[in-house]
């Protein structure tokens, strides 16, 4: 009822539908009646998310698994490519396919009566392993995700390895140690070197003792990646997959290198390095210029990028941590940083470690990075500056619109 259905006659034909007569699989009429008035991409959408349990707390970071799997069409009209493509999920939530949870702040569920929907649709392209189940895998199968129990791995991974087109591999909710105690290093990596054309790997948590194996160079489709493991270091051959556009490594908290080469993955759109051991970005990373979404940016002491380079990245939006101001030696860098003018960024954070040798230069560099005024939160660690800069007191920066300040 609430698509923009105003003629008689099409509610007539809704009315007449001879959906309201099939009830197989227990798939209420009405909610089949409700899948099949959706866009054809949502869809897609929607049946993807038969891959993860009932109960999930969905975020909005199902619209990159979306993104990557190229099951997105583009706004129309929309050349700008900050506006990542939301309206499919916004859609879902307005026809009640989501519902805001109760117990997850800033996260959706869906009920279990539309996810037996989004199974039933999802046929054989979709397939959860979750508990005890023991079944054969059909070669059909796209998008694969993976929950386990203690021990059960070798009962099932003969199976998964039959899926040789697989599109999506997630581990989810899956405690590491169960996964390493299965399977050994040579194990995982043969595993993972049969699905050429994956585009979406999450192994969350599941590699804890060693570092990825150079059989990443096969996935030349791969778009998303959630690594999550407990690795020191992306090996270099990560910067070849020039369709790769999501990277997560969030909590690796080992990580204490990005690829050197990592500029020339020019598609991508996503980075997500917080709670990591980098100490400093590499090179070139305004060669990025399609980022959106950068989490962190490490300030080097000698090489890596500098602070300029961030001016060059013009799509960024969210949130962004500036870390160890303090190594920052020309204030002209700071100045081209451009923080004033990325305006769709929401939450700034800047961080200074140590005492700095020249307070007047740490008031120097502060006062080149006066945000945007749309900025929502803004965070201010560690300045050992005698002064605060006057730009923040200037007029052209509305306070008003400042729901949280902490310095």
């Amino acid at each position: 009822m609430r698509s923009k259905k105003k003629d008689v006659n099409e509610w007539d034909a809704v009315l007449q539908s001879n959906m309201w007569d099939f009830a197989s699989q227990n798939i209420l009429p009405t909610l089949r009646l409700s899948y099949y008035h959706l866009p054809s991409h949502s869809k897609q959408c929607f049946a993807y998310c038969a891959i993860f349990p009932k109960g999930y707390a969905y975020k909005k970071e199902i619209v990159l698994l979306w993104m990557a799997e190229g099951l997105l069409v583009p706004s129309r009209g929309n050349t700008d490519p900050l506006e990542m493509d939301e309206s499919c999920f916004h859609d879902l939530v307005a026809r009640s396919f989501f519902q805001p949870s109760e117990t997850s702040e800033s996260g959706f569920i869906m009920h279990d009566l539309i996810h037996d929907l989004a199974k039933f649709v999802s046929g054989e392209f979709c397939l959860r392993l979750e508990g005890d189940d023991l079944c054969k895998i059909p070669k059909t199968v796209r998008y694969l995700s993976y929950a386990s129990v203690e021990h059960d791995i070798s009962r099932k991974i003969m199976g998964i390895s039959e899926a040789q087109h697989l599109r999506t591999f997630a581990i989810i909710n899956s405690p590491a140690w169960w996964w390493i105690e299965a399977m050994d290093d040579e194990n995982i990596f043969g595993l993972l070197s049969k699905f050429k054309y994956l585009r979406v790997l999450n192994l969350y948590y599941c590699i804890h003792r060693v570092e990825l194996s150079d059989v990443v160079g096969n996935w030349k489709h791969l778009r998303l990646n959630l690594s999550g493991a407990a690795i020191k270091r992306l090996p270099e051959i990560v910067s070849t997959l020039y369709n790769l556009q999501i990277v997560i490594l969030y909590r690796c908290r080992r990580l204490i290198e990005l690829p050197t080469h990592i500029a020339r993955l020019i598609n991508l759109c996503h980075l997500d390095i917080r709670d990591t051991g980098l100490l400093e970005m590499p090179s070139q990373m305004g060669r990025l210029t399609k980022l959106q979404s950068l989490s962190d940016f490490f300030i080097g002491e000698r090489n890596g990028s500098s602070l300029n380079e961030l001016g060059k990245l013009q799509y960024l939006q969210g949130e962004l941590s500036i870390h160890n101001l303090q190594n920052v030696v020309d204030v002209e860098d700071a100045s081209e940083s451009n923080l004033k003018g990325k305006r769709h960024l929401r939450k700034l954070e800047l961080l200074w470690n140590g005492n700095p040798d020249d307070s007047q230069r740490e008031r120097s560099v502060f006062e080149q990075l006066q945000p945007h005024t749309k900025v929502e939160c803004l965070f201010i660690k560690g300045y050992c500056g005698t002064k605060f800069p006057d730009s923040l007191g200037d007029s052209s920066f509305n306070f008003s619109k400042i729901e949280a300040l902490w310095v």
